[in-house]
């Protein structure tokens, strides 16, 4: 789960780490309100869980009435895939020199978490060019560990006792939201204070049933609805092929097998074991309907789900709506009389015993449906 720009600097406030003020606009007349209390200049941060917000435009600073308004509106009309702009974070712009990178991240290898900072910020972490530290956090966090990356970094006093603060307070906001990443980028100085410019955290999905406050921040609807109500798992990515197949493992087998043919997912869609005729016709219709998805791979190997419940779902769905490329690989408990079900209803669907040769296929056939 990610959290907005907006609400993890909630969370850093509750922690004492320092953001500029700023309020949620969504709308003209908020715009207005926002500069006749914060003043200008203001900075404009479209509100998106997508990444590379500042590379498309949104993230501006506006100096005069005028732009924020144009500013506004340019922000506002922005796409980021499929998500929108709904909110934009007006914010004092603070003027700085200096800016650095800061990050508590899980290092899922290693079972443990690592601390990572830089004197260089406001750039994508892997386009770093300065020193970047590492520091294994094993165990609890020891509050040494702070001064330590501080001074590595250079940092002088007084500046690094409040660094250490920052690294100190990151650390436990780490704990008791259970993330994955708390990441600072810019952290930024003036007049002798940290700010933290922006904030990104991500937290682990499976802790959310213990995090009531993190688990009210967002009301499931449409897709997350759907998978919920029928029960498959359903994970958004950044490609065109939909990914569908029963179980998380071989959905996850399927994802590589896929990349490793040259194309690029568009979901992760688990039927899970015993999936119904209803669940596996819903999870079609979904893959189908996603204006993303170019076509559709579904890998099928029969065992607690049977392969009889796939195929009528593929025929109802057939009788409904006109399905996109779909490259099918079925095998295993009731394979033969799906096989016999779908050749009777002249499905027109080619079905394929292996994985490598839907995929072959697929590759083949890209022009006509790229």
């Amino acid at each position: 789960m990610k959290l907005y720009e907006f609400e993890a600097k909630n969370f850093f406030r509750e922690f004492g780490i320092k953001v500029p003020v700023g309020r949620l606009i969504s709308s003209p007349d908020e715009l207005l309100e926002a500069i006749k209390e914060l003043g200008l200049p203001l900075t404009l941060k479209a509100q998106v869980l997508a990444g590379g917000r500042g590379k498309r435009g949104g993230v501006k600073v506006v100096r005069e009435k005028g732009e924020a308004f144009e500013t506004f509106k340019r922000i506002k009309a922005l796409n980021f895939g499929d998500e929108r702009v709904n909110n934009i974070l007006a914010e004092v712009y603070i003027e700085h020199k200096e800016e650095l990178y800061l990050s508590i991240a899980l290092n899922r290898s290693e079972n443990h978490y690592m601390l990572i900072a830089s004197k260089e910020g406001g750039v994508d972490v892997e386009n770093l060019k300065s020193k970047i530290v590492r520091s294994e956090i094993l165990g609890r966090f020891d509050s040494r560990i702070g001064k330590q990356v501080g001074e590595a970094l250079g940092i002088e006093e007084p500046l690094l006792k409040e660094f250490s603060l920052i690294v100190e307070r990151i650390s436990k906001l780490t704990e008791r939201l259970e993330a994955e990443l708390i990441e600072i980028n810019p952290l930024v100085i003036k007049d002798g204070e940290f700010f933290a410019l922006d904030a990104k955290i991500i937290v682990d999905d499976n802790s959310l049933f213990r995090k009531e406050e993190l688990s009210k921040l967002r009301k499931l609807e449409g897709i997350e609805e759907e998978s919920k109500k029928y029960g498959f798992s359903y994970v958004k990515l950044d490609g065109n092929i939909g990914v569908i197949g029963n179980g998380a493992g071989l959905v996850l087998a399927s994802i590589d097998l896929v990349n490793d043919f040259g194309l690029k997912p568009a979901c992760f869609l688990d039927l899970g074991g015993g999936a119904s005729k209803d669940r596996v016709f819903a999870a079609l219709n979904l893959a189908n309907s996603l204006p993303f998805t170019k076509a559709i791979f579904m890998n099928i190997f029969g065992g607690i789900t049977n392969c009889v419940e796939v195929a009528q779902a593929l025929i109802d769905l057939t009788k409904r709506e006109k399905i996109k490329p779909l490259y099918l690989r079925l095998s295993g408990s009731g394979s033969d009389e799906a096989l016999a079900l779908l050749k009777n209803y002249k499905i027109n669907i080619e079905v394929f015993n292996r994985a490598e040769d839907a995929l072959e296929r697929m590759v083949k056939e890209m022009e006509r449906w790229a």
